[in-house]
């Protein structure tokens, strides 16, 4: 070798920074080779995060779970305690049943009561508490009020129809005498009777109202109320329709006894018949007849 690479070859041997340098990588080397438990340990420490990254993992579903649980516990505790307050406070049928029912009870009487002769609609229906037994029982009377659709006639028998009735009853008695007798054949003008047509009343006007009562029970069955079935026999009716609709007496002539001008058209006839009668009197007392 030549003197230049003898004194380069020393000075690299004498240099503290090539020594420093090549030196931690020998004993490197030398420390991983002589300790192969470090890779071992290292795959321990990443599999126990692995199970505490689970374990975290689960302790947060169970905290998940355990509120999820807390509110539906929470929720059916609230609907227990809304049940039991509507248990204590529910002592008597919801106010929507009972209109339910009412209007149940009123179509079926409004079917009783309304005829072609006296046609009723339904105006209102409605249940109030009698009596009851806090949370066993409770007793209703269902009013039905009904309403006269149109105005209602009736025969007239009262005491101020009675004098025309009473005259009726005499004029049919002298036109029987003066066929009996053949008065007409003297008296011609006897031949025909005056008119005194069925008298009529107005007994009820048309948007006139009456009320039916029907009773009505309850009775509690656990939580609930339930209705007994209506005893429809046992109603009552606050009063009684008379008369029927004015077409059922078109088959005979009728005077309507209300108004003034009808009372007039009354008075009238009343004196045709009376001076008939009369005049049937004095016909069989001219032949010397007993009238």
């Amino acid at each position: 070798a030549s003197p230049f690479d003898t004194a380069l070859a020393a000075a690299e041997s004498s240099s503290p920074r090539v020594a420093a340098a090549s030196a931690p990588k020998s004993a490197s080397k030398s420390a991983w080779e002589a300790n192969p438990q470090f890779e071992f340990t290292d795959e321990v420490a990443m599999a126990r995060a692995a199970q505490e990254a689970a374990a975290k993992k689960h302790r947060e579903a169970l905290r998940v779970w355990r509120w999820v649980g807390v509110a539906v516990g929470a929720v059916v505790l609230i609907g227990l305690a809304n049940e039991a307050v509507s248990f204590l406070a529910n002592d008597l049928p919801r106010a929507a049943d009972l209109t339910e029912r009412s209007s149940e009870i009123a179509q079926q009487v409004l079917r009783i009561y309304a005829t072609p002769a006296q046609p009723l609609t339904l105006d209102s229906a409605q249940a109030v508490l009698v009596n009851h037994e806090i949370g066993r029982r409770a007793n209703y009377d269902v009013a039905v009020t009904l309403q006269v659709r149109t105005d209602l006639y009736a025969r007239a028998d009262s005491n101020g129809a009675q004098p025309y009735l009473l005259l009726q009853k005499s004029l049919v008695e002298a036109q029987a005498k003066v066929l009996r007798h053949s008065l007409y054949l003297a008296v011609p003008a006897l031949k025909r009777a005056p008119e005194l047509p069925q008298l009529l009343v107005l007994n009820h006007r048309a948007g006139e109202k009456f009320i039916v009562k029907v009773p009505l029970e309850a009775e509690r069955s656990g939580w609930h109320w339930k209705f007994t079935p209506v005893q429809l026999n046992q109603r009552r009716a606050n009063r009684k329709l008379t008369g029927e609709v004015i077409a059922r007496f078109s088959d005979a002539p009728f005077i309507v006894f209300s108004t003034a001008a009808e009372r007039e058209v009354m008075r009238q006839k009343m004196q045709a018949a009376r001076d008939y009668i009369v005049a049937v009197g004095a016909a069989l007392r001219s032949r010397g007849l007993e009238e």
